[in-house]
């Protein structure tokens, strides 16, 4: 595993977060007990930064859940596809409130900013009922009792990531404050234990047991 990887946390997911319990999943690993052994010195900054881990997260949920009533009303869609079966009429999946996230944090002077807001919104495609953006479904309409146009979409669209961005920018700059403290504590981790990729032997007792070779 290099050391590069140590950890990695983006503003937008499309998986569970990166903790269950009081662990971090990077904690589970079957060698992490180890790793307490062999580098105490980087606990010292691990304990700051699963905090912090767990702080943004929070702050995250709570802006995902004013993000999707947002788009409820924005959109005129009933809820959350709950992702088990066929997706149905007049909802939307979680990664569109994902989406809209990544779009609304991104700041205007950003490389990249405006590519992805155009690939976002200009490039929304309607087909058979779904609308789908970046390759992904996003909503479904009943396109018997809906008639607006995919032009109406994309902007009813834009406006929903304007209105996040404007309403919600308190919660987007914690979550840009949160995000740069974590990265300066995984750089710190990291710096540590680039002092030991050419030890040969580590300090600590190894409670690793590896069973005998057999030829």
């Amino acid at each position: 595993m290099s050391v590069k990887s140590v950890h990695t946390i983006d503003i937008a997911s499309f998986g569970s977060p990166p903790y269950k319990g009081e662990e971090l999943v990077f904690e589970k690993h079957a060698l992490f007990s180890d790793l307490r052994i062999h580098f105490p010195e980087v606990f010292k900054s691990w304990g700051r930064f699963k905090k912090e881990t767990k702080r943004f997260w929070s702050m995250r949920r709570k802006l995902t859940d004013k993000i999707e009533e947002m788009l409820k009303e924005k959109l005129h869609v009933e809820g959350v596809h709950d992702g088990r079966g066929e997706l149905k009429c007049g909802f939307m999946t979680s990664k569109l409130i994902e989406l809209v996230l990544k779009v609304a944090y991104a700041l205007p002077s950003e490389q990249g900013h405006g590519l992805l807001a155009d690939f976002f919104v200009k490039g929304l495609k309607f087909e058979k009922g779904f609308f789908s953006a970046l390759g992904i479904q996003i909503l479904r309409i009943d396109q018997r009792k809906n008639t607006e146009t995919t032009e109406r979409m994309k902007q009813d669209m834009k406006h929903a990531v304007e209105e996040v961005r404007e309403k919600c920018s308190g919660e987007l700059e914690s979550l840009r404050s949160s995000l740069s403290t974590l990265e300066g504590y995984r750089r710190e981790i990291v710096r540590i234990l680039e002092r030991y990729l050419y030890v040969q032997v580590l300090d600590g007792y190894c409670d690793l047991i590896l069973p005998p070779q057999t030829t």
